[in-house]
């Protein structure tokens, strides 16, 4: 109540601050922002910033956090230098610290092999979440508008996007790249005129970004081209396109929570454990899901194992679905991010590409768990289609193959296959009696780095027995005259 008694003597004193003001007041009444004590404003000196800064400074003093102004120098145009050193004046005449720093934005972009719209705004954010940790502050707040967003939309529209696209911008939302951060645009629903207009009332003097005219920039070419036709096109033309644009964003964002409230419960029931840089789902769960969840599902997976990927195309998802559907064991497609999608018995593994083709090939454990071993009797290693055979043999001059091994021991003792654990050691026979952390043993033998952490030890309680293909403990070594058993590694029938 006391806080809609401020808006209301607030609006009543400033009517003509309605149309910015009235965003921003709302805007920082987010519970999670009147928690926040300080927050950064990128000013990048245009008039939506400007605005922006302005309103939040117009806010009552118990209402209003402490406030870090952010000016990033792109480097792109010449004028770029005077934008700084305007910003950084504003600064000080309304007594607000103030960092402004220059990156050579058109470098990162050959750098990174983006475009420069692209790379701008990642060196943005960057730059905007420096600044918060450096300060203390828990937000950042820009000054995206509804025009904005309505391009935002139309040029996804025009890409293919789905619900997660065609939403837009979120008001409230994390910073790219720091997550520990809240991300606010307090004018999205407010009109770029409305935007001017204040500008204007207040005797506020926005810098003129030059390439905002430049029509080889897409967005550019939506907000001065494409968006004037439709608004103006014959015989039905929509004024109003802009709003609708906007209310069709924000009625597709509460679509969206709904699949990703369904897209939650499918994730829990579907995920099986993986080795790290891995993630896998149950193939029969998976299977028994609608395709669009099937699709969120896939996009949430390539997300989680490349956070730094922004985008992931429609069209590589839609594939793999598809081929999920038809696809035979060991066969694989790939996946935005350099990932591979490869079919197992019982999972479907998403791995690094590059990985892919040594699953068919080497045995792999998944994670820890620790699986009994049957003596004598036969035991699967599971998804990767690999199983153990052991039997008892007498003591021959040597095992047949890499695959195979004789050792020693007592049939009461119990059997069990697993993954290295951290630090674990043996002793490997013809070492004389040194051990060898079995991290290291793997890396000497040239196993791939992606399956070392996976690789099938035989352990009898918690010594380790036989790295499996490679060597025996010599505390395990079967000698003339005593009771030996053969242990056999089968790849996939």
């Amino acid at each position: 109540m006391a806080l809609l008694r401020i808006l209301s003597q607030y609006f009543m004193a400033y009517p003509a601050l309605r149309a910015c003001a009235k965003a921003v007041v709302y805007f920082m009444a987010y519970p999670a922002l009147r928690a926040c004590a300080k927050v950064v404003v990128g000013v990048s000196g245009g008039a939506d910033s400007l605005a922006l800064l302005h309103a939040l400074q117009a806010l009552p003093a118990a209402e209003r956090p402490a406030l870090w102004v952010a000016h990033l120098d792109h480097a792109l145009r010449p004028a770029s230098e005077g934008d700084a050193q305007f910003v950084r004046e504003m600064a000080a005449q309304w007594q607000l610290g103030c960092t402004c720093e220059r990156r050579l934005v058109r470098e990162t972009a050959a750098r990174l092999q983006l475009s420069i719209e692209m790379a701008a705004r990642q060196v943005r954010y960057e730059f905007l979440a420096g600044v918060a940790q450096a300060q203390g502050a828990a937000a950042v707040l820009v000054a995206h508008n509804a025009d904005d967003q309505a391009e935002t939309v139309l040029l996804r529209l025009l890409r293919g996007a789905g619900l997660a696209g065609l939403r837009g911008m979120r008001p409230l939302s994390r910073v790219p790249g720091a997550p520990q951060l809240l991300l606010g645009r307090p004018l999205l629903t407010v009109p770029r005129a409305a935007i001017d207009a204040y500008c204007a009332q207040h005797g506020l003097q926005p810098r003129h970004d030059a390439s905002n005219a430049d029509q080889t920039i897409g967005r550019n070419r939506v907000r001065h081209e494409l968006l004037p036709v439709l608004e103006a096109a014959q015989p039905r033309p929509q004024p109003r396109l802009r709003r609708i644009l906007g209310r069709t964003a924000a009625v597709l964002a509460s679509e969206h929570a709904v699949v990703q409230q369904a897209a939650d419960s499918a994730w829990a029931q579907s995920v099986v454990d993986a080795p790290a840089g891995q993630l896998a789902f149950a193939r029969k769960q998976f299977g028994a899901l609608l395709p669009a969840l099937q699709a969120e599902l896939l996009r949430r997976a390539v997300r989680r194992l490349r956070p730094a990927l922004r985008d992931v195309d429609y069209a590589p998802i839609a594939i793999a679905c598809e081929f999920v559907r038809t696809a035979a064991v060991r066969q694989q497609v790939l996946l935005p991010g350099a990932l591979a999608l490869h079919v197992e018995y019982e999972r479907l593994r998403l791995l690094p590409a590059a990985m892919a083709p040594l699953l068919a090939a080497q045995p792999f454990m998944d994670g820890c768990t620790a699986v009994a071993v049957g003596v004598p009797g036969r035991t699967s290693l599971g998804a990767c289609g690999w199983w153990l055979e052991v039997c008892a043999a007498p003591v021959a001059a040597a095992a047949p193959d890499r695959w195979a091994v004789q050792f020693a021991h007592a049939a009461q003792a119990p059997l069990a296959l697993r993954s290295a654990r951290r630090g674990e050691r043996f002793q490997p026979l013809g070492l004389h009696g040194h051990s060898q952390s079995i991290a290291r043993f793997l890396q000497n033998a040239k196993v791939p780095q992606a399956l070392r952490a996976a690789w099938p030890l035989l352990c009898s309680g918690e010594q380790v027995v036989w790295v499996g293909g490679w060597r025996l403990d010599a505390r395990a070594r079967a000698l003339p005259g005593a009771d030996a058993w053969l242990a056999r590694l089968h790849p996939p029938d």
